[in-house]
């Protein structure tokens, strides 16, 4: 009986194989293959059968597959939901290569392909593509098909692409404060949520077929809303609320083991490059032709968001203060063992011989966001009255949410920013994600050039717009809603032409590119833009920032002029000038270093008058951290 009903089951197997399952096209594969981990000689694939079977990839430099090979193999069971990672080495840099799965033998009929990268250090031009935040069900927004951008983003034939988090939001089922349930609490869950991620009838599947992935979690895929390693945040920025009249700024204590699932689950189901140390994450690093990328894991390792924001007893108001300990990398107090993630990315730069940089970053790096975390701390008792964000919000909410992104940890940032001040580290260059909408800073606000391409297919956020009508002007390059009045799905196209510039351009799913910015190589720090006569005035933001003790501010004349530089107060009231002197055309830089001033943000402003009588003003903000 028992030997009947094993013969009953195995032919069913062989049903399924010989036939299809309906979902990817047959032959017992429930999902369409997913390549990643790519190098110039090497790949990794991700596949699953849905049932008990031995996995392969066999691979070819021609569609007949005239002349194949296959990958190594994996055994798919129940306890990996019949999925596996299989690996392939030998291969010949920038070749294009066509796969297909083998499941007990069987040959799938589904082929896909991709390309293997140039060797390090080649200075060839490539493309890739990047973005963020998609597949949440009930944040698409109206009227939107999903996944209708990765028609543009398959248009676009990148080499790769980068899903820097917020993929799938397994978390949606939980409810702060009083559901803590989190999804990364049950293993299976957090395995189910690549099912989701590689689901054949989404849009995406598409963009598999043809180019490999690479991908990071934030924090809706790696435990709950602007997570931290062992809390996720929660906070109400209103009053009266159902807690009293004071404001609510708590953290959630993760459910013990739930960091390790994510992590794990990742490992087992993502076909990644190598973790540099998974005890501490999943970061980790790749090169390609002329450019290294360092893939950053801001969840796993980073402090408790909310941490800094302190009631003062005096004043009876909420502060922020960061101490230097407060970390979104992860430092050596952080979960785990080994090297901090920290050290590590701070030694991988400095020791880089890579003409372009890119910090793979899953939140926004931009340094201006501090004005607005200040302003909002400031003010923190007057509404928004805005129609971009819920009603009765005070501007200590903006001051919350921002605290998530790196300005909200401004000891790694400015020690980063340091290291490659001191050293003179060029062509860095962020990516990031997480903020549903999408813009560009060419480094003056940012700190460093940044693109962010935050809403692959949700596109709820007004946040750059929204800090652009109150003044806090800090991605100058365009964006939703400063070169653009659509706030369509949306993705960063990246183009590096060797070691000669790259140019980052945010494209919408119905094709239109609404802006661009091309980064340079550099001479001796400076744009060779800049190296020559300079054509027009600048007021560049200074570095580093926030800051402490000293930072320069750099400024720009086309022409000799006199130049009156001025710091004010928060509330435009003035604190000092700083210099008013004739400057020669060119570049002039101001070590502002006071003693006696209090943290806080202020501001600069250059006046300059040509002998001519011709004029130009700018005014910038820069935060002190005592």
């Amino acid at each position: 009986m028992r030997n009947t009903a094993a013969r009953g089951v195995q032919v069913v197997a062989w049903l399924v194989l010989l036939l299809g399952n309906g979902q990817a096209g047959g032959q017992g594969l429930t999902h369409g293959v997913v390549v990643g981990g790519v190098t110039e000689s090497s790949a990794r694939f991700w596949l699953r059968s849905g049932i008990e079977a031995q996995l392969e990839v066999e691979i070819s430099s021609d569609s007949s597959f005239s002349a194949s090979f296959l990958s190594t193999s994996v055994r798919a069971s129940a306890e990996a939901m019949f999925a596996g990672l299989v690996e392939v080495s030998g291969l010949a840099p920038q070749t294009r290569y066509y796969y297909r799965a083998v499941i007990d033998g069987i040959r799938h009929n589904r082929v896909g392909s991709f390309s293997t990268f140039p060797e390090p250090r080649t200075p060839v031009t490539f493309t890739f593509a990047f973005g963020s935040c998609q597949q949440s069900g009930s944040l698409l927004p109206s009227g939107t098909e999903p996944g209708n951008v990765f028609r543009e983003v398959v248009a676009a034939g990148p080499l790769f692409f980068l899903q820097i988090g917020d993929w799938g939001y397994p978390d949606t089922t939980d409810s702060l404060p009083t559901d803590s349930a989190f999804f990364a609490a049950d293993f299976a869950r957090v395995q189910a949520s690549y099912r989701t991620k590689f689901d054949p009838d989404y849009l995406m599947d598409s963009l598999f077929q043809i180019a490999a992935v690479a991908y990071v979690y934030d924090d809706h895929d790696f435990m709950n809303d602007n997570a931290s390693a062992l809390t996720s945040a929660y906070a109400l920025a209103y009053r009266p609320n159902p807690y009293g009249d004071d404001f609510v700024i708590r953290e959630v204590m993760n459910p013990p083991g739930a960091r390790e699932h994510s992590i794990r689950a990742y490992r087992e189901n993502m076909p990644s490059y190598p973790l540099v140390n998974e005890s501490r994450g999943i970061y980790q690093k790749f090169s390609c032709g002329s450019a290294d990328f360092f893939l950053l894991d801001l969840r796993s390792q980073r402090s408790s968001n909310l941490e800094p924001f302190e009631k003062n007893p005096q004043t009876q108001l909420w502060e922020f203060t960061p101490g230097p300990e407060h970390s979104i990398l992860g430092r050596d107090n952080a979960p785990g063992g080994g090297e901090s993630q920290f050290s590590w990315l701070l030694r991988e730069l400095r020791t880089s011989t890579a003409t372009w940089k890119f910090l793979v970053s899953s939140v926004p790096f931009n340094q201006g966001f501090r004005t607005a975390i200040d302003a909002g701390v400031f003010f923190q008792d007057f509404p928004i009255n805005d129609p971009l964000v819920p009603p009765g919000a005070s501007l200590l909410a903006v001051s919350l949410e921002l605290a998530d992104k790196w300005v909200g940890f401004p000891s790694d940032a400015d020690s980063l920013l340091s290291l490659l001040s001191a050293e003179g580290i060029q062509g860095v260059i962020v990516l990031s994600g997480d903020s549903h909408t999408a813009a560009i800073d060419d480094g003056t606000n940012a700190g460093l050039p940044e693109i962010m391409a935050g809403g692959l297919d949700i596109t709820n956020s007004r946040i750059v717009k929204l800090l652009d009508d109150f003044a806090i002007k800090i991605w100058n390059k365009g964006g939703q809603g400063l070169t653009t009045d659509e706030f369509n799905n949306a993705f960063g196209k990246i183009t590096v032409f060797g070691e000669d510039s790259v140019r980052l351009s945010l494209v919408d799913e119905f094709g239109t590119e609404f802006a661009t910015h091309t980064v340079v190589r550099t001479v001796t720090g400076l744009d060779v833009a800049d190296a020559l006569t300079p054509t027009g005035y600048a007021l560049r933001q200074n570095f580093p920032n926030p800051f402490n003790p000293s930072t320069v501010i750099e400024f720009v004349l086309p022409v000799r002029a006199r130049v009156r530089l001025t710091l004010y107060s928060l509330l435009g009231q003035e604190v000092a000038v700083l210099l008013d002197d004739v400057r020669n055309a060119g570049t002039h830089r101001f070590e502002l270093k006071r003693t006696d001033l209090a943290s806080g943000t202020y501001f600069y402003r250059l006046d300059a008058i040509e002998e001519s009588g011709g004029r130009f003003a700018k005014t910038r903000a820069l935060t002190l951290v005592r």
